[in-house]
């Protein structure tokens, strides 16, 4: 071991201290001590200048892949040695020796800008109000990562799962474009989502079949979470609705507390509508019962006289399905 160890170390000296005037063809490598670049993939050429007697050997040497730096590892430090190394294996025509100068490593840099986590919390707590708009407050912690790189030109987009509760633990996707749009990177975000919204509450008990007035429900502030999702937020949707069930004091009231105003009676007189992709027919229909909007009603085609089951999509409309 201590032999091997040695043969290397002097074949090191040699490298760097040897005149080159005593070498026969040799390739010269001024390494550069810093260098930022905008792309990730490290070439040779990129960190160092190179000289070299025949031209295609040259230009081997400069295309040597030295690795990639990533979001993830925006910095490296790239040896002499590891260099050497690389270029030994290149298997560049006629190459008798290596000559270095200037640094012995390179510290080479991503250029381009961190986001903050602060930053990716705001634009998430964004898009979770433009879908939740009940929700009154939001706090929204990002548990990884603490903050992101972009390299110079890149862009960030957050896409949230199709869907999901404004609640508890989500997974995000965090997508790093490059300047022509292109997705050349995607990092997972682990949030933590707390979210308060109003909620109408009966301040006192209600039978079954009584109208209720302001004075019988009040507004509160609480955490959101599966028990109260449905609630109603605003009591100006609820005064004047006759209670549907019996409501305890304290019950949250929710759209299936009352009766909704029916939109189409029965015997009305109905357009019925059936869509198949961009085309709509309309016909004329009699209901045969009561429908609240989005309620399924039966309706009979005034011309065939055959009956169909309907959606109550407005007053006296209801959309029936093509078979």
């Amino acid at each position: 071991m201590r032999k091997e160890y040695f043969s290397v170390a002097i074949a090191i000296i040699a490298v760097f201290f040897l005149p080159v005037s005593l070498w026969g063809l040799t390739l010269e490598v001024y390494l550069e001590p810093q260098v930022s670049l905008s792309q990730e993939n490290i070439t040779l050429g990129d960190i160092a200048r190179i000289s070299y007697p025949l031209p295609e050997g040259e230009k081997v040497a400069e295309l040597t892949e030295l690795g990639m730096l990533s979001p993830s590892q925006p910095e490296r430090v790239i040896t002499a040695q590891e260099i050497y190394n690389r270029l030994c294996a290149r298997g560049i025509p006629q190459l008798d020796y290596i000559y270095f100068s200037g640094a012995m490593e390179c510290r080479v840099r991503l250029q381009g800008q961190w986001v903050s986590v602060v930053q990716l919390e705001g634009e998430i707590a964004d898009e979770i109000r433009e879908r939740f708009e009940f929700v009154k407050r939001l706090e929204v912690r990002l548990a990884s990562p603490e903050q992101v790189f972009l390299p110079d030109g890149c862009e960030h987009r957050i896409s949230l799962p199709t869907s999901f509760n404004p609640w508890g633990s989500i997974t995000a996707q965090l997508d790093i474009l490059s300047p022509e749009g292109e997705v050349v990177n995607k990092l997972p975000l682990r949030l933590e989502i707390q979210a308060f919204r109003n909620v109408v509450r009966a301040r006192e008990n209600l039978k079954r079949g009584e109208v209720i007035d302001a004075s019988s429900v009040y507004v509160v502030e609480e955490v959101l979470d599966y028990r109260n999702f449905k609630a109603l937020d605003d009591p100006t949707k609820v005064v004047g609705k006759v209670a549907k069930r019996n409501i305890n004091q304290g019950e949250l009231i929710t759209p299936s507390s009352f009766e909704e105003e029916a939109l189409v009676q029965r015997g009305d007189l109905v357009t019925m509508v059936a869509r198949n992709g961009g085309i709509t027919v309309t016909a004329l229909g009699k209901a045969r019962s009561d429908g609240a909007l989005g309620e399924v009603i039966i309706v009979e085609n005034l011309d065939s006289r055959k009956r169909v089951q309907g959606r109550v999509v407005g007053e006296r409309m209801v959309e029936v399905a093509v078979k």
